[in-house]
Parts: C-alpha cells; sequence; structure tokens
C-alpha cells in the first residue's frame, strides 16, 4: 500500500485490495471470541464440551501459573461460558491413526472468558491460539519469515511481533509498512490484485 494517497489518486487494484483488508478486519472482529485448540485426540464417541472444558480449565488451574496462583472452583469455567465447540475438517477416513486430530474451535459467551485463557496461554502453549483469518495467517508467515524478526504470534486477532528489539503489531498489510517490511499482494493470495 505504501504512503498514504488520496482516494483519487489511487488504482483500481488497490481499492480493490483495501476492501479486501476491511472485510477481512470484520471477519476477524466476528471471530473475538473464538480459539482453536490443536493436537487434541479425538474419540469415537467423545463429549466434546467435556474435553474442551477439562482442557481450559487445566489451563487455568495450573500451579505454575503465576497470573492464578490460587483457582477457586467459581472461577473455573463451565458449560455455561461455551456457546458452541466443534472438530473442524474433515474427518480422517481409514486404519492410519498417525493422522492429525482435527481441530477444535470453540466459541465463548464473553471476551473476558478469552481473555481469562490468554492469561494462561503458556499453560495450553502447543494447544491453544486465536482463530485467526486465512489473510492474517498468511501475513503472519510473511513476518516469521522476515530477517531481524523474532517472538511472532496472534493477540486479539493481530500479530505481535518483535524487529530489530522493537515490539510491532500488525492488522492489516498495510500496518507492515510502517514497520519496513513490504508485502506482496501475490504472497497473500490476492494475485488478482497485484
Amino acid at each position: 500500500m505504501g504512503p498514504r494517497r488520496k482516494q483519487n489518486e489511487l488504482s483500481v487494484e488497490e481499492i480493490e485490495a483495501i476492501a479486501k483488508f476491511r472485510d477481512d478486519a470484520l471477519e476477524q472482529y466476528s471471530r473475538r471470541e473464538n480459539i482453536r485448540l490443536h493436537n487434541v485426540n479425538e474419540n469415537e464417541r467423545e463429549h466434546l464440551l467435556e474435553v474442551v472444558l477439562s482442557i481450559v480449565n487445566a489451563a487455568k488451574s495450573f500451579k505454575g501459573n503465576e497470573d492464578t496462583p490460587d483457582v477457586s472452583p467459581d472461577d473455573l469455567f463451565t458449560k455455561k461460558d461455551i456457546s458452541v465447540c466443534h472438530r473442524v475438517g474433515s474427518k480422517a477416513h481409514g486404519r492410519n491413526h498417525s493422522m492429525k486430530p482435527r481441530q477444535i474451535l470453540v466459541r465463548f459467551i464473553s471476551r473476558q472468558s478469552i481473555q481469562s485463557i490468554f492469561r494462561c496461554k503458556k499453560n495450553l502453549k502447543k494447544t491453544s491460539c486465536n482463530d485467526v483469518t486465512v489473510l492474517r495467517l498468511r501475513l503472519k508467515a510473511i513476518i516469521k519469515d522476515t530477517p531481524g524478526v523474532t517472538k511472532v504470534h496472534t493477540r486479539d486477532g493481530n500479530i505481535v511481533f518483535t524487529k530489530d528489539g522493537r515490539v510491532n503489531t500488525v492488522s492489516s498489510p498495510d500496518d507492515l509498512h510502517k514497520t519496513g517490511i513490504d508485502v506482496d499482494l501475490k504472497a497473500l493470495g490476492l494475485e488478482d490484485l497485484g
């Protein structure tokens, strides 16, 4: 995108890209109450809500978490805190049990619940992440591959990373230009706009 210009100075491709980024922002906003759980074994007769509650409550009550040293039973998640949870992706068929289990998408009732989980995120290190859009996943991959970038993660749908000792937050490809990272629209899957 580069430096800001007046609307009448933008090309049709740039206007279309801006519209796609705004659509992406709306989609990401609708995902703010969601998390994805990875690497949770799949069982034919699983009670997924109970599985999810056991995972998030174990992380929340883990004693090594200095943010929540003493968790009372009243502070643990219940069925009332979760709007819906289900596995995403197609189910693997056949006898090959080495297939990765499908992710679990969990939608919570409130953002406070999500914030509570992410305060315990280090206890869920290999298990959970924000539910981010495809465009943001591609941005995150580009950022990870940039020289001088370390500590890349997502928070509230934004990509947070350290580049040359400075912490940066990115919510759109336009934000990357402010950090000195150029983005190729084709790399984002927007080749029709590039």
